[in-house]
């Protein structure tokens, strides 16, 4: 009856065992694969790094072109604007080269009898 309980001891143990070893060789798995997804990491950490510094300068790069829009922009803005009060002092022009017009007709209209000489 010792001997079987014995027995059954040892052979509990040794299920025991078996139970342990295979949760050792699955965390060695486990553990392995980690290894080889964080080097897997590091090598793609490392290939960002090389990046950065090119990536920075084309964010500079964009900074500095929006800046140069920004400024076309402005002068654009400025041309425009030049233009408006050239338009309207040309207009101004016009109008009142139109009212002179009528006013030398007017006084064609009036004295009949004088010549008028145009000035070059």
């Amino acid at each position: 009856d010792d001997i079987l309980r014995k027995d059954l001891d040892i052979h509990a143990a040794e299920q025991e065992l078996k139970r342990a070893n295979e949760q050792l060789k699955r965390a060695t798995r486990d553990k392995e694969e980690e290894i080889k997804n964080f080097r897997k990491a590091e090598v793609n950490l490392a290939a960002l790094k090389g990046l950065l510094p090119g990536l920075t300068f084309q964010k500079d790069d964009i900074l500095r072109k929006d800046l140069d829009i920004h400024a076309a922009e402005q002068e654009l803005k400025r041309a425009n604007e030049q233009l408006k009060r050239a338009t309207r002092d040309k207009e101004e022009e016009i109008k009142n080269f139109r009212k002179a017009e009528v006013n030398l007709a007017a006084l064609k209209g009036l004295l009949p009898g004088l010549t008028f000489q145009k000035d070059d």
